[in-house]
C-alpha cells in the first residue's frame, strides 16, 4: 500500500471490477452503472469474468495460484475492498454550471487508509490509494472547484426548508427582489438576504456531498450538504437534525476542507 506521501492508482474495466466484487463477496458499488452495451446473462457474465482475470494477469495485477485460483495483487484488492467495507464514505456530485452533467466522486476511509473511486470514462473505473483523509479532502475540493473561495464575513441562520426552496426557485427565475423578501420574512436580515439571493440567481456552481459514517454496531449516520458558490461568495446548506429546518452559512475553503477531513 502507499506510504505517507505516495498515491497508487488502478484503472479497471467494468468487467474487472465485477470480478473483484465477486472475490470480495459484494453485489454492487456506488458508481457501477448499468453496462452501456446492455446487461449480460449468466453465461455471458461468467465468460466476461474469465476474460477480466486474464486482463488482470496480462497487466501483472493477478496471477494463478497452485490450485488454479486467481490471486489478485494485494494493493488492488485492498483498495477496492476498502471501498466495499468502508468505515466512512463520501459521495460527491458536482455541477460546474446549471444543466451540466455532474462530476461524480466517491471517497472511502478504513483503518486510516483512504481511497477514491472516479469514473474517467464509460465502463472504466479508477481507484486511487491516497495518503490519508486529508489528501481525500484535497481531492474532493479539487473536484468541486473550491480549493479557493472568496472571503466573506461569517453569517449563519436557519429557516424552514420550504422557504429556502421557494427563495431559490425565485432567484433562479431572476425574481431577486421576491426571493429576498421571502428570506427577510423568515427572519433573515436584508443585507444577508440580498447577498444569498445574488449567489442563487447567478448560476452558481453546485456541489452535493453525502458523508456516511458506519458505527461499530453496523448502523450508519448520514450527513448531507449542499455547497453553492460563485466568484462573490460561498454558502453551505444542510438539514438540521430531527427537523425540517435548513442551516445556511457562509464558508471558506479552510472550513470546507476541515469539514471533509474530520
Amino acid at each position: 500500500m502507499a506510504n505517507e506521501t505516495e498515491t497508487t492508482s488502478f484503472l479497471l474495466s467494468r468487467e474487472e471490477l465485477l470480478l473483484l466484487l465477486d472475490l470480495l463477496e459484494a453485489e454492487n458499488l456506488p458508481g457501477l452503472d448499468p453496462d452501456p452495451l446492455g446487461e449480460l446473462n449468466d453465461d455471458q457474465r461468467a465468460l466476461a469474468l474469465i476474460w477480466a482475470g486474464r486482463a488482470l494477469r496480462a497487466r501483472e495485477l493477478a496471477s494463478v495460484g497452485e490450485n488454479g485460483e486467481l490471486l489478485v495483487d494485494e494493493g488492488l484488492l485492498t483498495a477496492v475492498g476498502n471501498c466495499v467495507y468502508w468505515q466512512k464514505a463520501w459521495y460527491v456530485f458536482h455541477w460546474p454550471e446549471p444543466g451540466s452533467v455532474p462530476v461524480r466522486f466517491f471517497g472511502y476511509a478504513r483503518d486510516g487508509q483512504a481511497v477514491s473511486h472516479t469514473r474517467p470514462a464509460d465502463a472504466l473505473h479508477r481507484f486511487t490509494v491516497l495518503p490519508g483523509v486529508e489528501a481525500l479532502a484535497d481531492a474532493m475540493t479539487a473536484v468541486c472547484q473550491c480549493q479557493t473561495l472568496p472571503d466573506a464575513p461569517p453569517v449563519q441562520f436557519t429557516l424552514p426548508r420550504d422557504i429556502f426552496v421557494r427563495a431559490r426557485e425565485l432567484a433562479e427565475e431572476q425574481e431577486r427582489d421576491a426571493a429576498a423578501q421571502i428570506l427577510q420574512e423568515a427572519g433573515v436580515t436584508a443585507e444577508t438576504a440580498q447577498a444569498l439571493t445574488a449567489v442563487l440567481s447567478g448560476a452558481p456552481r453546485l456541489s452535493i456531498w453525502q458523508i456516511v459514517t458506519r458505527r461499530e454496531d453496523g448502523e450508519t449516520e448520514t450527513r448531507d450538504y449542499t455547497l453553492l458558490h460563485s466568484d462573490e461568495a460561498a454558502w453551505l446548506v444542510s438539514l438540521v437534525d430531527g427537523g425540517d429546518e435548513m442551516a445556511v452559512k457562509t464558508v471558506t475553503a479552510v472550513d470546507l476542507r476541515a469539514l471533509l477531513a474530520q
